[in-house]
């Protein structure tokens, strides 16, 4: 499935109501390269670029608050829902690189889980 140019694959489909434009967001995930490197993740972290607790991540859908593959992708989920966003470089960080995790124009793959939809 394509959502705004980010390639989305569901892995589980969620039972609560779909995540929407303007809605806040609560996500796990694991964040990697597409030759496999990992550079972040709330659920592992030695999957982590930079150490940080494995708080959900919050953010509002088609907003604010991730990238923008993120932003875009997470709508294609329902509460509950597990899968993988195959984000492009130009819907991640493009032609910037971040540290030496990120290369520049790099395809990101994050593997999600929606945990929560909150309405702002």
């Amino acid at each position: 499935k394509v959502n705004n140019s980010v390639y989305v694959q569901i892995e589980q489909q969620g039972t609560g109501k779909q995540a929407d434009s303007g809605q806040l967001v609560g996500v796990k995930y694991n964040g990697y390269s597409f030759e496999g490197k990992y550079f972040d993740s709330n659920i592992d972290t030695a999957k982590q670029f930079s150490p940080h607790g494995l708080d959900t991540f919050f953010f509002v859908a088609k907003q604010e608050g991730a990238i923008q593959g993120m932003l875009e992708g997470i709508t294609v989920f329902k509460k509950g829902g597990k899968g993988k966003l195959i984000i492009p470089s130009g819907m991640a960080y493009g032609p910037r690189a971040i540290g030496d995790k990120i290369p520049a124009n790099s395809v990101l793959i994050f593997d999600v889980e929606l945990l929560n939809i909150l309405d702002k």
